[in-house]
Formats: structure tokens, C-alpha cells, sequence
């Protein structure tokens, strides 16, 4: 647990250091800023993911998975079905997602209890991320994506 705690830290001081920013116009963060305030704080809707197979497919039609990062190294949202929460701790633009815990209610069919397995399981393969103003993508250790977001 220990270990975890200097991220914690510095995302803390990034979130400060951005707020300073916003009351003096003229400065800028450094292109290098992890963009750790892009990725926490929005809700952020699935649009497509890795099936497991190596292939993206888009959300079923519906469905609304989500995903909500915070600064102290935690994501909640919707699953499909279920609701999940788990730490994800950033690093950088390096994330480690998971284990994940979720509800345990039955999807109502087969298409969306893949789609539910499916998210999780990019979720928690997932090591990067790519957090824009309106997109974020995160992906795997072979540099694939794993789960691309928008926020709406």
C-alpha cells in the first residue's frame, strides 16, 4: 500500500499546479504534463473495445459502459450490467487498472454479457493511456488500443 502512496502525492500536486495555472493566463504546462487532469474527473463513455481477440468492436447498441477516473487512483463506472470500481494507478501516461470488483446481476442476453467480460478484461489489460478533451484511449503492453472513450 505504501508504494502506491507517492503517485497519490504527485497527482495531488499536479491537480494544485494545475488550478495555480488557470489564475495566470500566460502560463502554460510543458508539453511533456502527464495529461493526469484530462483522465480524471469526466465520465467517460465507451465507444469501442478489444474483445479479446484482438479485435475492436463498438458498444451494442443501448449499452452505455462507462469509466470515471479520480485523482486518489480509483475508477467506478458501468460495466454494461454491473457497476465496477478498482484502483487504477497513474504513472505518467502509464496506468495499471484492476482488480476490478463488480455487482453480479445477469445481463438479459448473450451479446451483452460478452460485451460486460469483454470491457473488464480490457480494462485490466490495459498500461497506457491517451487522455484528450474528448477522447481517451487506453492500450496494452504491445501498443494496441484496449478500450477508446469519448466524453459527451
Amino acid at each position: 500500500m505504501g508504494h502506491h502512496q507517492p503517485q497519490i502525492v504527485i497527482l495531488g500536486f499536479v491537480g494544485m499546479l494545475l488550478v495555480a495555472a488557470c489564475g495566470a493566463p500566460a502560463v502554460s504546462p510543458a508539453p511533456s504534463t502527464p495529461a493526469v487532469g484530462a483522465l480524471t474527473g469526466v465520465t467517460w463513455h465507451m465507444v469501442s473495445f478489444d474483445d479479446g481477440a484482438g479485435t475492436l468492436v463498438d458498444v451494442v447498441p443501448g449499452s452505455d459502459p462507462t469509466a470515471v477516473f479520480d485523482a486518489a487512483g480509483t475508477v467506478t463506472g458501468n460495466a454494461t450490467c454491473n457497476t465496477f470500481s478498482g484502483p487504477a494507478v497513474v504513472s505518467g501516461t502509464a496506468i495499471k487498472v484492476g482488480p476490478l470488483a463488480t455487482t453480479k446481476m445477469a445481463c438479459a442476453d448473450a451479446m451483452l454479457n460478452a460485451q460486460e467480460s469483454g470491457y473488464l478484461a480490457a480494462l485490466e489489460s490495459s498500461v497506457m493511456f491517451d487522455a484528450g478533451a474528448m477522447r481517451l484511449e487506453l492500450g496494452n503492453a504491445a501498443g494496441a488500443l484496449t478500450v477508446a472513450f469519448e466524453k459527451r
